[in-house]
């Protein structure tokens, strides 16, 4: 007997992991600083140690849990190398570019970077569209960004500096490539063991470059350091990068980014706390700002329709401000399965709401002819879908062995 496939993660519960991933990470700087004092490491080689222990970690959860299972396809191979490349590109770009500029400047320009990289993707291939809404929390990102890193520390050589914040984009672009390669689950593995191998894969790369550069690996365990290798594999690596992945499946790329901007925000307030460091009055209205982009693409206005990516839809974040009709499901004889929550109304200028049914499909029939254009009653379930839902009202049916029993009926708006 065939089982149903697990419920699609709710827009809601997608956003709650998002917030943790954001404030996950935003621990990282705080605890990789506490352990190069306590250890006598550098930047790489706790950068090394950090994605390693999450990968150890996320492979003693995947196995404890029977969820571990090794890609057996090319395209997954190729998804984790992927994943595992990225994730080592960012580790060595991004504390690379700490020693050069500092933790503060690095933090911002990668983190800054990323949405934009995100969202050029996103346009590009059609899976974004640009809403005000969007527009605002853009606006939001640039002018934060610039209040919250302030003057850059003093004593830098222009052409360090330089060389610093280039490092630092190429660490967003890492970042965002891993943002565009979760957003989209791969069917050989779970979230758990992608990410497991991947930090596996990107680990040993550091770890290698790591010592190729000179700089000592082994230090001198004490409790402090070993609890804090610990902690810093533990809550911005695995804790965080599952948060996040697992976030990515009700969300589009671009929303996981700018929810990602609470880690400087969060990284600050930790800072100010653990370490002493004061945060200028620009930059408290910077970090407003920032908070204020996460609050506008995390809480959409009441009535919108909320962003649903179920199984690799393609939905994007236009389907959260109200433009897409993000639920599907499927029905037949054994079961009903991938349902998902939508609000399916969209206002027009004026006030009106312009909703009507354009495609469904009925047993035997195209779902493409004209006599399909019908809502489909079958054994008394109707399905609601966005035509970006339809190959998941396929993959359902053929799922369930019976693809000639299936319901789809897409709702659109118009203004």
């Amino acid at each position: 007997m065939t089982s149903p496939p697990p419920r699609a993660l709710s827009a809601r519960v997608g956003i709650v992991l998002l917030v943790v991933a954001g404030l996950s990470w935003g621990t990282s700087g705080v605890l990789g600083t506490l352990l190069v004092r306590a250890s006598g490491l550098p930047f790489l080689s706790v950068a090394a140690y950090r994605i390693l222990v999450g990968g150890l970690l996320l492979t003693g959860f995947a196995l404890a849990g029977r969820r571990f299972r090794p890609p057996r396809t090319r395209a997954g191979i190729l998804r984790i190398a992927l994943l595992g490349g990225a994730s080592a590109v960012f580790q060595l770009a991004f504390f690379s570019a700490v020693g050069a500029v500092g933790v503060s400047v690095a933090t911002l320009v990668a983190i800054g970077s990323a949405p934009v990289f995100v969202l050029v993707v996103d346009l590009a291939t059609g899976r974004q569209r640009l809403h005000p809404r969007l527009v605002a929390a853009l606006a939001c990102t640039a002018a934060g960004l610039a209040l919250f890193m302030g003057t850059p520390p003093a004593g830098i050589d222009p052409a360090e500096a330089l060389l610093g914040c280039g490092l630092a984009v190429v660490a967003g672009a890492a970042f965002a490539s891993i943002s565009l390669l979760g957003a989209r689950p791969h069917p050989d593995f779970d979230d758990v063991t992608g990410t497991a191998l991947a930090f596996g894969l990107g680990g040993l790369v550091v770890l290698v470059v790591a010592a190729a550069s000179g700089g000592p690996i082994a230090f001198a365990p004490t409790p402090a350091s070993v609890a804090l290798v610990l902690l810093l594999g533990l809550i911005p690596s695995a804790v965080a990068y599952f948060a996040y992945l697992t976030g990515l499946k009700a969300h589009s790329s671009t929303t996981g980014v700018l929810v990602s901007l609470l880690e400087p925000v969060t990284g600050a307030v930790l800072a100010a706390v653990v370490l002493g460091e004061r945060l200028p009055p620009a930059g408290l209205v910077g970090a407003g700002l920032l908070l204020a982009a996460v609050a506008l693409v995390a809480w959409p206005p009441r009535g919108s329709a909320r962003e649903v990516d179920a199984a690799g839809a393609g939905l994007g974040e236009g389907d959260q401000l109200g433009v897409g009709v993000p639920e599907v499901a499927c029905t037949s004889p054994a079961w009903i399965a991938h349902t998902t929550p939508v609000w399916a109304s969209a206002a027009s200028r004026r006030g009106q709401v312009w909703s009507r049914m354009v495609r469904s499909a009925t047993a035997g029939e195209n779902p493409r002819s004209s006599s399909s254009r019908t809502a489909a009653s079958g054994d008394g379930a109707s399905v609601f879908a966005a035509p970006h839902s339809r190959p998941i009202a396929r993959a359902c049916a053929a799922e369930s062995g019976d693809s000639s029993r299936w319901a789809a009926t897409a709702l659109t708006s118009s203004t």
